[in-house]
């Protein structure tokens, strides 16, 4: 009787182990995606700067600026969409 619960006991904390790292990586994922969030916000803000700069720099009218904001601003769809990739890959890379 005594191999059959320590057998018992070896399984259940086994399972127990994996609900941990479970729960562990459920708390990365969330601290990852806050950070990659405020990492798009930073480089957002700093590219909209760099472009503000630019535009008065070479003295760009608003059309030109906007064309630049367009072509450089991520969208926020975009950051959406990054967070999303970001979590797919993270769980393809955790079945390995």
């Amino acid at each position: 009787m005594g191999r059959v619960e320590d057998s018992r006991m070896v399984k259940s904390s086994s399972v127990s182990l994996s609900s941990l790292q479970v729960i562990a990586l459920a708390e990365a994922v969330e601290e990852n995606q806050a950070n990659l969030l405020q990492s798009f916000a930073r480089l957002k803000s700093a590219t909209h700067l760099v472009i503000l700069l630019v535009g008065l720099w070479q003295k760009l009218s608003p059309d030109q600026v906007a064309l630049l904001e367009a072509a450089f601003l991520p969208l926020q769809e975009n950051a959406q969409e990054l967070s999303i990739n970001s979590k797919v890959k993270l769980l393809s890379i955790s079945r390995w």
